[in-house]
């Protein structure tokens, strides 16, 4: 019952600050104990210090190579080639297996087009206002994989089909009943 401590949220920064308690009132200023508490949770004081839960949301895509012969694995899940990661989600391969798509959301939102054999890397920033990925869904190829498509929620609940142009890098969108 001698500190108060509490977790200031600034700017998407978070801090844990202790503030010293006398005679049930404050006696001083808050200190700074710690940053990056980031998606923390303080639970309560034991001998050794302050509990807390924090929680990490992170998204990675990974592959696994499959024998075309049994269909049983033929190897292990691997992390694809490709940085940054932590914010990658909603894999798609196109339908001759030649690229990867997937949205990639650690700045601005964009669907990441990736050539399997060489690794390189066409961005496709997402036009699509509100966007928030986890209300996208179904990141699919068109039939002659000429583009990509994903449906999306809107902030007013309303459904929206947006499609891309790989070749023109163009967005379109309409709304769905």
């Amino acid at each position: 019952g001698k500190h108060i401590v509490f977790i200031k949220e600034t700017k998407g920064e978070s801090f844990l600050y202790s503030l010293k308690i006398e005679n049930g009132k404050p006696d001083g200023q808050p200190v700074l104990v710690k940053e990056g508490m980031q998606n923390a949770t303080l639970h309560n004081w034991n001998e050794n210090g302050i509990c807390a839960t924090v929680f990490v949301d992170i998204h990675d895509i990974h592959t696994l190579s499959i024998d075309p012969d049994t269909g049983y694995p033929a190897g292990n899940p691997a992390p694809i080639n490709y940085a940054p990661t932590g914010s990658n989600t909603t894999p798609s391969i196109s339908h001759d297996g030649k690229h990867l798509a997937f949205f990639s959301y650690e700045s601005d939102p964009e669907v990441v087009v990736m050539d399997v054999d060489e690794g390189t890397t066409r961005h496709f920033k997402i036009d699509a206002p509100g966007f928030w990925i986890l209300a996208a869904h179904c990141l699919s190829w068109l039939p002659d994989n000429s583009g990509l498509g994903f449906l999306v929620k809107n902030p007013k609940d309303e459904a929206i089909l947006y499609s891309l142009d790989i070749k023109t890098g163009e967005w379109k969108s309409r709304p769905m009943p």
